[in-house]
Formats: C-alpha cells, sequence, structure tokens
C-alpha cells in the first residue's frame, strides 16, 4: 500500500532516527500495516526506559539485524550513554507525536 510518513512539526535528529528505526522493523516484514507500525513505535520510544532501549539495540547489534546498520545502533547506544536507566528520555510529546502516516 502506498503512503507517507511525514513530520508536522521539527523533531530532533537522533529521536527521529530512533523512531524511524523502530518503525522500519515492525513494518518491514509486511506483516504490520505502516500506520499501526508508526503508532506502535511512537509509542516504544515514549515508553521504553532508556535501559532496555539500550538492550535492545544492543542485542540487534549482537544479533546483527538487517533493519539497524552497526554504526546506527552505537550511536543509539552511545547517545543513552550515562542516562539514567529506568528514566523514558524520549516521553516528551515533542520527539514522538510530530509524525503521522498518510496512504490510500
Amino acid at each position: 500500500m502506498a503512503g507517507v510518513v511525514a513530520s508536522q512539526w521539527s523533531v530532533p535528529d537522533r529521536a527521529t532516527a530512533m523512531l524511524m528505526s523502530e518503525f522500519y522493523r515492525r513494518w518491514a516484514k509486511g506483516e504490520t500495516p505502516a500506520a499501526r507500525a508508526l503508532r506502535d513505535a511512537q509509542r516504544w520510544l515514549r515508553d521504553t526506559p532508556n535501559g532496555q532501549k539500550v538492550l535492545h539495540w544492543q542485542t540487534a547489534l549482537a544479533e546483527g539485524q538487517p533493519w539497524l546498520p552497526a554504526e546506527v545502533a552505537d550511536a543509539f547506544v552511545d547517545a543513552l550513554f550515562g542516562a539514567e536507566p529506568e528514566a523514558r528520555e524520549h516521553e516528551d510529546i515533542h520527539r514522538w507525536a510530530a509524525f503521522t502516516h498518510l496512504g490510500v
């Protein structure tokens, strides 16, 4: 199905990259519609504590997952280095809610 994921306002680059990598992971298999994959990725970015995000990316890196290049996984882990593991670095609405899926 054709569609576009677009931002309605400016979002920090790293938060956008984290959201889009998670959206792609959920959508690329073809089992999840794009709008639902985006919604689920937004909830994941908003609700997942920093420590769980780091573990998610480290696991993807160790397993050589095709949806996340090694240099990107390293950058994501480095971005949360030293952050409180139980904190939710991306819970602010401006970091995840700007994106919408427009499709036919």
